[in-house]
C-alpha cells in the first residue's frame, strides 16, 4: 500500500512538467498547426464583404461590438499526435 502511494506522488511530481516538456518539444518542432474548418455554404463570412454590408446594415450593429468583447472562446482540448520519421 504504501508503495503505490509512492508512485502516485512521484507520477504527480513529474506529470506537469513532463507535460510542458512534451508541449514545447511539438512548439519548437514546429509540428503544431492551428487550422480553421471550411465556411459551410449557407453561411456567410463576416470577414467578406457580403458579411460586413449585413452588419452594418443591422440594427443591432450597435450590440455587436460591446458584446464581442465579453466573448468566450470554448475551450480545446490540446492534442499532440507524434510523428516517427
Amino acid at each position: 500500500m504504501n508503495a503505490s502511494k509512492y508512485q502516485m506522488g512521484v507520477f504527480k511530481m513529474i506529470r506537469l512538467p513532463l507535460q510542458a516538456v512534451i508541449i514545447g518539444l511539438s512548439l519548437a518542432s514546429g509540428g503544431l498547426l492551428a487550422q480553421t474548418l471550411p465556411l459551410p455554404s449557407n453561411l456567410i463570412n463576416f470577414n467578406s464583404a457580403e458579411g460586413e454590408e449585413l452588419l452594418m446594415e443591422s440594427q443591432a450593429r450597435q450590440d455587436y461590438f460591446p458584446l464581442s468583447i465579453q466573448f468566450i472562446p470554448r475551450k480545446i482540448k490540446l492534442t499532440v499526435a507524434w510523428q516517427v520519421a
